[in-house]
């Protein structure tokens, strides 16, 4: 086994390692927390990632997005991202988009994915989101933040889940920003909550919500 993974065998076991590192993982947006779950899914060993995000960096996106540096602005996400994770393994076979998600383009990309991270920003789009991966029945790993706030769920009852959670929102609410560590944070415990799933370990967060006040040190499970 290569050297690079001998710290991930003191909490999982070669085997376990083995049986999960080849899963083809998608992961939607490349953004604050898709930047850091692309990150840290490459160094735990995961070799078949699919990402995608049709935005560009700008000067606002340096606060918090690990991808992003003063460099890149005006650089697609999608390219930073192919760059920076051969960067940490040559061997990963990422394929990158730059387009807009849409139901259609989802259910082409991730029909072969075995799980899939939403790192979107917008209601819309993660509804379509949970509508593919409903129809494919694939594990969705939830994220979502806003200022010191955020919340997780692994969704395998994706429409009970996602209209449990969003039914009285609107893209009108307020938005609190973000700074550098809540998304690094909620991006976190989705990798965590991922691999604990695939490997079926411990107690995973699924169909139940993780919400996050790290402002007040609060943390609250909520089964749906």
């Amino acid at each position: 086994m290569n050297k690079r993974y001998q710290r991930n065998f003191n909490f999982i076991s070669e085997k376990e390692f083995e049986s999960i590192r080849d899963k083809k993982i998608g992961i939607i947006g490349l953004g604050g927390l898709g930047g850091n779950i692309l990150e840290m899914l490459v160094r735990f060993g995961f070799r078949n990632i699919a990402a995608v995000d049709d935005d560009v960096f700008d000067e606002t996106n340096l606060n918090r997005q690990i991808l992003s540096n003063e460099d890149n602005i005006g650089k697609k996400k999608s390219e930073t991202a192919l760059k920076h994770a051969r960067n940490i393994d040559k061997e990963v076979n990422l394929i990158v988009y730059s387009e807009t998600f849409t139901y259609s383009f989802g259910k082409e990309m991730l029909k072969d994915c075995d799980m899939v991270f939403d790192a979107l920003d917008n209601i819309k789009t993660r509804l379509l989101l949970s509508a593919v991966c409903d129809e494919y029945g694939i594990p969705l790993v939830h994220g979502a933040i806003d200022g010191w706030f955020g919340q997780v769920c692994v969704m395998t009852d994706h429409a009970h889940v996602m209209e449990h959670l969003y039914k009285n929102d609107s893209e009108n609410n307020s938005e609190l920003g973000n700074p550098s560590f809540t998304p690094a944070v909620i991006a976190g415990v989705q990798v965590s909550e991922g691999i604990k799933y695939l490997l079926k370990k411990g107690l995973y967060l699924e169909n139940k919500v993780l919400f996050i006040d790290l402002l007040n040190n609060m943390y609250e499970i909520i089964e749906i």
